[in-house]
């Protein structure tokens, strides 16, 4: 969710805060006959609202921080591994190796291995009969990286001539690397679930059907009018205030 949705969410919460000091206010005079709507189960949902906030807002902020760290991981990777074709063909290895290990790098700098059709081409193919199809070769995803990082490593490990003087080019710390970005990539999945989790929480705290925040809200807005009128002070005190449904 954006931001102008989280926001909306907030906006519920900080409206039904509103509601129920109001209704507070109105005393003895506030008597719904549903208990839902009493200010003893309006305060409970306020507060569980809140509460809902600050579990959400604290994994949202564990899954930014996971993503940051994971970023910053990846910061030099491209570099890097143009160092590390670079080092392989001053090796002396055979051309067909170099060839082998080209294609791997291709695909973690998400580099096509034809170049790709022009709208031209395409309507030429178009007008002969001919379907073109063209996959995308973007296989940058932190995933497809690191799987490709690792089926690199692997190659390079079968090529005797690649051994390089430079240390963070040496087989051994391009293995600590790849695992410290999978250890990255892996540290932002654990946050996900957390997160979704969250999320849904928060939900169904407001949006569920009867029972959620803003229905109640709806509900308590109802009850008033109905007690103290349409022109009431009490209702035109809350009328104006807004609750969307966003789930």
């Amino acid at each position: 969710m954006g931001n102008s949705s989280d926001s909306g969410h907030k906006s519920n919460v900080m409206n039904f805060e509103q509601l129920v000091s109001a209704c507070h206010s109105f005393e003895d005079v506030y008597k719904p006959s549903r208990e839902c709507l009493s200010l003893m189960a309006l305060l409970a949902i306020k507060q569980s609202a809140f509460d809902s906030f600050t579990v959400l807002n604290a994994a949202i902020a564990e899954n930014r921080n996971a993503i940051v760290a994971r970023k910053m991981g990846f910061g030099n990777f491209d570099a890097l591994i143009t160092r590390v074709y670079n080092a392989l063909r001053a090796s002396g290895s055979s051309t067909e190796m170099d060839e082998m290990v080209h294609t791997i790098i291709r695909k973690l700098k998400g580099e096509r291995v034809s170049p790709k059709k022009t709208e031209e081409e395409k309507k030429a193919a178009a007008a002969s009969g001919k379907e073109i199809v063209e996959i995308s070769s973007s296989q940058r995803s932190f995933d497809s990286r690191i799987e490709n990082l690792d089926k690199l490593l692997k190659l390079l490990g079968t090529i005797p001539e690649y051994s390089p003087n430079e240390e963070d080019l040496t087989l051994a710390s391009l293995i600590a690397y790849y695992d410290n970005l999978n250890n990255l990539n892996k540290a932002v999945i654990a946050t996900e679930a957390p997160l979704s989790k969250a999320r849904i929480a928060r939900n169904k705290i407001l949006y569920a059907e009867n029972i959620g925040l803003v229905d109640i809200a709806f509900d308590v807005k109802l009850y008033v009018k109905s007690a103290f009128g349409s022109q009431s002070a009490e209702y035109k005190q809350i009328s104006s205030i807004k609750f969307t449904r966003m789930n």
